[in-house]
């Protein structure tokens, strides 16, 4: 017991003759904060990005504004591609800041997924399910509150196409954008009217018009007003190509066709002609039909002016072979209301009178004061087998010259009313 007393003392003496002296090592920082840091930690500290930055009976103002850097149209679906910016502002009461506690920092860069974003998506969308129209890019967020988003954006959009007029088609479609959950109670849409600031402009489209419509709709379903963004786009085609490749064949088989009915009657080009137009008609309307989409309602004028040109070159094509039959007939006289015809104005109009009508009867005037006997020696060589037989072979080769001729005075006219119609 002394023993242990004893050793008690001992380490006693032996801890006051030593004097330790602990100095505390604060821990040091891997890296230098700054005051973005320091702004970014105070705000996010209790942010829920997910909480609509307002009181619920006050509503959030998110100005929008849409610049058009490009478009294309697919006619094959009927869909219109739109790339752009799309600028969003609007004021969150939980991020304002004091610059001067911040060493006068007066705006600060955020992710878009650290900040409330209004939920505006697309609502005629081609795309289905897919919402995700816009890129992911960081906000600007103001000591005062106000957040600037500027992502660039793609819409793709259904677009109701015309093609009535192809290739001088214009096409309006439209982009119409608002909340997906709040009403305009809540969430109120104001817009700009969209500017055109293009890359690469479209080969083939022009942007003829922008104009951005506020909406406010009633739904059956609610008793609240929703608000949404209307953007209807006017472009209109860029047709020289399409002229060239449309307008140019129809016009050479046009002018062709018209030309064939010139030909003498008896000649077999003239179907030699027709089938080369009726070919190259059938290919053109192949090319347009793999070209253009099939449409329940409209068919596109060229399309319509290249179908009846075809069966007008196949109507020709018969008609060419009937005249050639009548040119060459040897046999038969001619009737005599197809000779009235001929000797007629009309005739003479046409440039198919028969000139030996006309001598003869040039001759008989002539002759008037012969004697009878002489007439009547006349009239004998008139009437001989071997001249009514070259008379009325003369009369066949003429009422095919007459045909071919009023029908090239009915295409004309017929091509020509067609051109002023689909064309103009």
């Amino acid at each position: 017991m002394l023993f242990l007393l004893g050793l008690l003392l001992l380490i006693s003496e032996i801890r006051c003759g030593m004097s330790v002296n602990i100095t505390l090592i604060e821990p040091q920082p891997i890296w230098n904060s700054t005051f973005t840091d320091k702004l970014k930690k105070d705000l996010l500290m209790n942010y829920d990005r997910f909480a609509r930055p307002a009181h619920h009976e006050n509503a959030t103002n998110v100005d929008i504004k849409l610049s058009i850097r490009h478009i294309d149209i697919n006619e094959q679906k009927s869909i219109m591609t739109l790339n752009g910016w799309t600028k969003f502002s609007w004021n969150d009461d939980k991020l304002k800041w004091n610059p001067a506690d911040y060493g006068g920092l007066e705006s600060v860069h955020m992710a878009d997924h650290e900040v409330w974003q209004p939920d505006i998506v697309l609502y005629n969308s081609a795309l289905g399910n897919d919402i995700s129209h816009y890129g992911r890019t960081t906000c600007i967020v103001y000591h005062g509150g106000k957040v600037l988003w500027v992502p660039p954006s793609q819409f793709q959009v259904f677009c109701d196409l015309d093609l009535r007029k192809w290739p001088n088609d214009v096409q309006t479609c439209m982009i119409k954008v608002g909340s997906w959950t709040y009403s305009g109670n809540i969430l109120d849409l104001q817009s700009e009217t969209p500017e055109l600031q293009l890359v690469i402009e479209n080969p083939e489209w022009q942007i003829t018009s922008m104009k951005s419509t506020r909406n406010v709709k009633m739904y059956a379903c609610c008793t609240e007003p929703y608000v949404d963004i209307e953007y209807n786009i006017t472009v209109a085609r860029r047709s020289e190509m399409y002229k060239s490749v449309a307008f140019t064949p129809i016009t050479i088989v046009v002018l062709s066709t018209l030309a064939s009915f010139w030909l003498p009657s008896e000649a077999g080009e003239k179907i030699i002609i027709n089938c080369f137009n009726a070919v190259i008609l059938t290919i053109f309307i192949k090319y347009f039909s793999n070209l253009l989409p099939v449409s329940a309602t409209t068919v596109p004028l060229v399309v319509c002016h290249y179908c009846l040109t075809l069966y007008l070159v196949c109507f020709a094509l018969i008609l060419g072979v009937v005249v050639i039959k009548i040119a060459r007939n040897k046999n038969g006289n001619v009737p005599n209301a197809c000779k009235v015809v001929i000797d007629s104005w009309y005739g003479s109009f046409l440039g198919v009178t028969n000139p030996r009508a006309k001598q003869k009867a040039a001759q008989e005037l002539k002759d008037g004061a012969f004697d009878d006997h002489q007439t009547s020696d006349d009239h004998q060589i008139i009437s001989s087998a071997g001249h009514q037989s070259g008379e009325n072979e003369f009369y066949w080769s003429l009422l095919g010259r007459l045909i071919d001729r009023t029908a090239f005075l009915v295409y004309l006219v017929t091509f020509g009313v067609m051109a002023l119609k689909h064309f103009l």
